[in-house]
């Protein structure tokens, strides 16, 4: 699910994956089998194998914490583009277009 989101919200911006810098999502509950989510959609959606990914996992305020780390990396200079997810109902974008 994540994936389709990733490759949807690349296509539906124009954005290139390699114009990605960072990618944060958020999961309530982590999977066993797949610790890093959010690494893993952002590889099978072809985001680059050298762009860092982490997964946040925190009930009901995963998607907040994974929005404020992008914003934090926008406001520090660290990266531009940036996607927040949380999975399974919400997408949300940061600045895909700085």
């Amino acid at each position: 699910m994540q994936r389709e989101a990733i490759k949807g919200l690349l296509k539906k911006t124009g954005v290139a994956p390699t114009e990605i810098d960072y990618v944060s999502c958020g999961t309530v509950i982590q999977e066993v089998f797949t610790s890093n989510i959010a690494r893993e959609a952002a590889m099978a959606a072809g985001i680059p194998l050298s762009t860092p990914a982490h997964t946040v996992t925190l009930a009901c305020i995963s998607s907040n914490v994974a929005m404020g780390t992008g914003i934090d990396k926008i406001k520090t200079g660290q990266v531009n583009p940036t996607a927040a997810r949380v999975r399974p109902h919400t997408i949300r974008v940061l600045s895909l277009a700085l």
